[in-house]
């Protein structure tokens, strides 16, 4: 991904934990250089949506889940 966003920056919106799982609402922003998610290298920012869910057993992450928005141009 970097390769691709150089540039990529990553806001946590909401972060939630219950017991072995963490729930996290973020925003990754930036402008692709290589073909990204879809997007042509054409100089625009794009934004992504994202909400990932993980388990964490003994320090260690056991399983990870993701449900991510198109990327679009803001």
């Amino acid at each position: 991904m970097r390769s691709a966003v150089p540039d990529m920056t990553t806001v946590t919106q909401q972060s939630v934990s219950e017991g072995e799982c963490v729930a996290s609402r973020y925003t990754v922003t930036g402008t692709p250089v290589a073909p990204f998610l879809g997007h042509a290298p054409n100089g625009l920012p794009i934004g992504l949506t994202s909400l990932d869910m993980v388990r964490v057993v003994d320090g260690l992450l056991v399983e990870h889940w993701i449900l991510a928005g198109a990327a679009e141009q803001p």
